[in-house]
């Protein structure tokens, strides 16, 4: 006899379920890296944009003044007081040919950043000043009410810059104003900024046929990553950790080529303190970029370059390398070159060392 009642539907066991899960799971384990390399690339090109449009906006400038802008020149916060002190960074003096035309016109360049009349322009973010990869480079700092002479009513904030100039081998540390180490003013100061072997110089204006190491061989900027450094560190000392946009403060807008790109990755823990961890992680280029950072040269081009380019020795017992030479300056060294051998990371870095450096070499 022939059973009419409705078949049984059979439904998923928990087995085939638990296979299903584990094969989706395995899937997306597959997957996920291959969207986040995608996204980083993306982020990556994004950087590269951004400096290409600075190299660009650098080399405007060149044509119309005749050099390259200074890193920084000082200047006044009042009218009788403060006569000698933080001027300016080089993006100031370009903002007219990255599309920045009201905001070079806001600032008054009679004075220098701290004076009042120029509190608003550090109050404006640039997004062309932004790696898309440095989480970090959004967040603003809010400035003490004494940061400011005649400082006007209400907050301000300083904006930061994941992108910096370059002074050359080693730091040029000019603290340019009254009080303190202020003697270091006037003809130190000036010096010492000589001996700066890079294109961005303070108090000093690059022409492009000083670069006679070819500006296709020679740095102009690179990136400066904020990320590296904790919410706690920048709080402690943000005008070290701010990397304000406009400030010309070598802390800010520059790097130096003492150690190579994400130096911080290899040498943090490794080198005598505080020096050798103020320099990897302050001064040298980085970024967030896996596996180096993007350098935009002065000619135009940027072009990625690997955090094991070959780089000169550094002797761990003093931070510094090999061979240079350092003339103390009010408890600061002033460098030289000495019997130091410059690597090819340094030799990128000189707008005039007369090496000679093969493209397949980094």
């Amino acid at each position: 006899m022939l059973n009419d009642s409705p078949s049984t539907r059979r439904g998923f066991t928990l087995i085939e379920l638990l296979v299903v899960i584990a094969i989706i799971a395995v899937l997306i384990a597959l997957l996920l890296p291959a969207v986040q390399s995608a996204r980083e690339a993306a982020r990556r090109a994004q950087c590269v944009n951004n400096l290409k449009q600075l190299a660009l906006a650098a080399n405007n400038y060149e044509s119309a003044f005749g050099s390259l802008p200074p890193a920084m020149l000082t200047n006044r916060i009042g009218t009788t007081t403060h006569s000698n002190h933080i001027g300016p960074s080089a993006f100031v003096y370009m903002a007219p040919y990255y599309e920045q035309s009201a905001l070079a016109n806001s600032y008054n360049f009679d004075m220098a950043i701290f004076a009042g009349a120029n509190a608003t322009v550090g109050n404006i973010a640039l997004s062309a000043l932004w790696c898309p990869s440095d989480g970090a480079i959004n967040k603003a700092q809010l400035l003490d009410a004494d940061w400011y002479l005649d400082q006007p009513p209400g907050d301000f904030y300083n904006h930061a810059s994941s992108y910096v100039g370059c002074e050359g081998m080693w730091p040029v540390r000019l603290r340019p104003w009254i009080g303190g180490g202020a003697q270091k003013n006037g003809a130190i100061s000036t010096t010492e900024s000589r001996t700066a072997n890079g294109v961005m110089r303070s108090k000093h204006a690059t022409r492009l046929a000083e670069v006679t190491d070819g500006t296709s061989n020679t740095f102009l900027f690179s990136e400066h990553a904020k990320a590296i450094f904790s919410d706690a560190t920048i709080q402690l000392d943000p005008w070290t950790f701010g990397f304000y946009w406009q400030s010309g403060y070598y802390t800010n807008t520059l790097f130096d080529a003492m150690y190579p790109p994400n130096a911080h990755r290899k040498y943090a823990g490794n080198l005598a303190y505080p020096s050798g961890w103020w320099y990897v992680t302050v001064q040298a280029a980085s970024s967030m970029h896996p596996g180096g950072a993007n350098f935009a040269f002065c000619d135009g081009s940027v072009r990625f370059v690997k955090e094991t380019i070959q780089s000169w020795a550094i002797d761990p017992s003093t931070s510094d390398p090999v061979g240079i030479a350092i003339n103390p300056v009010e408890g600061y060294p002033m460098y030289s070159l000495g019997a130091a051998q410059p690597g090819v990371y340094q030799a990128l870095s000189s707008r005039a060392g007369g090496e000679v450096v093969s493209a397949d070499s980094y």
